[in-house]
């Protein structure tokens, strides 16, 4: 999709989501009678950003009076029996289905089973997304990934008999910026689940934190295989880009996913290959890592927009915990260009590998004897003294590089702690390429990080 034909794409859907539903028909009739096509487009977002929900959205979760309701019919399954499983609670629904807890009255396991909702049990194209929600789950056997017990069908509603896991979406516990090594960690355990789906030619197609759930022990499943399609693989099965594509399971052109968590092929309608589930990804780490959207805007359109014009600031300028080597690994993953993303092997290797080189900035409290330099750590610390006496004091360390001007600091710090001083740090990361005119980015990050770190700047 050429910029000019997307800014007329927006300009329709941007009226057609003001108006009310029973108007938006005619609107569309009048404004795209001579252009069939732009209508099919414009249909297609705002089918995306109505869909229906996530068959599997909320898979252990009590339901609440504020949940949607499917009908009373749903309800009176509890305490019955379905085949082996006997209903015990119902746990959540969403927009295409309702979730139960049951008992696997063979085994003494309990086990969830999803029901297509009743009044979507003679749609064609909610059925076709439950059954392949089956074949592409079933097919995969990962700890990572949720097991399928078995796939039936009850009074003439289709359910699912799947492992129940018993935790919180990844949505529920990243509020806000989680440590990298705790984004790592979960991050490994996705992604490997992402490359066995690779591996047997599936691609996911609808990554996002709804669809992580994340155990009390910490494990994390993949749920949600609704909008999975198999793919056909030439060469490595694990690369980044997979062979060509089997045929659509929707018309080209039809957009499926979540607004936000789609790439950027994705949100052209094109067809999809693993390296849309990295850029989902992505957009999942980079939220993990700092607590914000990489391409958060004021409506759906302007996000999908973003998505395939817009460059995500770095990570660090958020977040300056963010590793250098995790900030390139999650820029890399949300290029434009799939054929630029690397694979989800590489993906789970670089994890691995930023994981176990998380490093301390500054020392540990020890001791430290620094030869040379103790006139300049005595002024440092006399400065300090002032400061904390109530003076207001800005002191810079400058010189030739190479000369120990971190060590210095660093020395100073380890003199602070083990003096046993209260202080806090404030950091901003420097670079060759802030030499011009913004060579005052570093001091802003500096303030930026103190809020973050529980100190009021105005101190």
């Amino acid at each position: 999709m050429t910029p000019e034909r997307w800014q007329e794409v927006r300009k329709v859907l941007d009226s057609v989501l003001e108006l009310p539903l029973e108007q938006r028909t005619g609107y569309l009739d009048r404004s795209c009678s001579e252009d069939p096509t732009l209508r099919r487009e414009v249909e297609s977002l705002i089918s995306s950003y109505d869909k229906a929900g996530s068959f599997l959205e909320s898979p252990v979760q009590k339901s609440t009076g504020g949940e949607a309701s499917s009908g009373a019919r749903d309800d009176s399954w509890v305490g019955r029996c379905v085949g082996a499983w006997k209903v015990m609670d119902k746990l959540g629904e969403g927009g295409m289905g309702v979730v139960y807890k049951a008992e696997d009255t063979k085994l003494s396991r309990h086990v969830a089973l999803k029901f297509l909702r009743e009044d979507l049990a003679k749609d064609r194209q909610a059925l076709d997304r439950f059954r392949r929600e089956a074949r592409a789950a079933s097919a995969l056997n990962h700890p990572n990934i949720c097991t399928i017990h078995e796939v039936d069908e009850c009074e003439g509603r289709p359910f699912i008999a799947m492992e129940l896991i018993e935790g919180q979406t990844l949505r529920t516990i990243s509020a806000g910026p989680l440590p990298w090594s705790k984004t790592a960690e979960l991050g490994v355990q996705i992604v490997k689940a992402l490359a066995a789906a690779h591996a047997a030619g599936i691609v996911h197609r609808d990554i996002k934190p709804e669809n992580l759930m994340v155990r009390s022990d910490g494990y994390v499943k993949v749920l949600d295989f609704g909008l999975a399609r198999l793919v056909h693989r030439l060469g490595d099965s694990t690369s980044g880009g997979l062979g060509s594509s089997a045929k659509p399971n929707t018309d080209s052109g039809t957009l499926l996913g979540t607004v936000g968590y789609m790439s950027p092929e994705q949100v052209r309608g094109e067809e999809l290959r693993s390296a849309s589930d990295i850029f989902s990804l992505g957009v999942v780490l980079y939220e993990m890592a700092t607590g914000q959207h990489p391409f958060r805007s004021e409506s759906p359109v302007a996000t999908l927009h973003a998505i395939l014009s817009r460059p995500p600031l770095a990570p660090s300028r958020i977040n300056l915990e963010v590793p250098p080597q995790a900030e390139s690994l999650i820029l890399r993953m949300l290029e434009k260009d799939a054929r630029l993303r690397p694979s989800a092997a590489a993906v789970e290797q670089a994890l691995g590998s930023v994981l176990g080189g998380v490093t301390r900035t500054i020392a540990p409290p020890s001791k430290r004897h620094t030869v040379g330099r103790e006139k300049e750590r005595a002024e440092l610390l006399a400065a300090f003294e002032e400061v904390a006496g109530g003076r207001g004091l800005l002191v810079c360390v400058s010189g030739e590089p190479g000369i120990g001007k971190t060590t210095l600091v660093e020395d100073f710090l380890g003199d602070l702690q083990t003096g046993g001083w209260s202080f806090s740090v404030a950091k901003g990361r420097c670079s060759e390429r802030l030499a011009g005119a913004e060579a005052y980015l570093p001091f802003l990050e500096a303030l930026e990080s103190l809020p973050r770190s529980g100190v009021d700047p105005a101190l």
